[in-house]
């Protein structure tokens, strides 16, 4: 296998691209939402963030699909069922850490930093490698 940096540099500033598209539409969604919703008890901020980065996860999925990588090797239903499956754990990770750090610090700055770290750990690297698959290039 061959790595191509130029490649990979172009897939990751364009999935940082697309990423923050979805999630400024998720962090909208989150804020009308957190003001828009009775309150819960204390679950009311997870939800809504878990909420708001499905609606994110699946403009990202689009995005990534149809843009950024424009790897169609995998079908759509299988690809969509892979990137439901990453979604649905960034989703959880992420409600379950904006929850817990809001504890600690404000809503806004526990929702970025959650953010942030499911991106770096887990978003990304899953997107690239496992939902659409390594590039054709680098498998010959």
């Amino acid at each position: 296998m061959m790595f191509k940096p130029k490649r990979h540099l172009l897939d990751l500033s364009t999935t940082a691209v697309a990423s923050f598209l979805a999630t400024a539409v998720d962090g909208i969604l989150f804020a009308h939402l957190l003001s828009w919703t009775p309150p819960w008890g204390v679950y009311h901020v997870g939800a809504v963030a878990a909420l708001a980065a499905m609606v994110g996860g699946l403009t990202h999925f689009l995005l990534c699909r149809f843009w950024v990588f424009q790897r169609y090797d995998k079908p759509l239903m299988s690809a969509l069922a892979a990137y439901g499956l990453m979604s649905g754990g960034a989703a959880l990770a992420h409600g379950l850490t904006t929850h817990a750090m809001a504890l600690y610090a404000g809503v806004s700055a526990a929702w970025l930093f959650s953010k942030v770290a499911i991106f770096v750990i887990w978003t990304y690297p899953v997107s690239r490698f496992v939902v659409f698959g390594p590039l054709g290039e680098e498998m010959n």
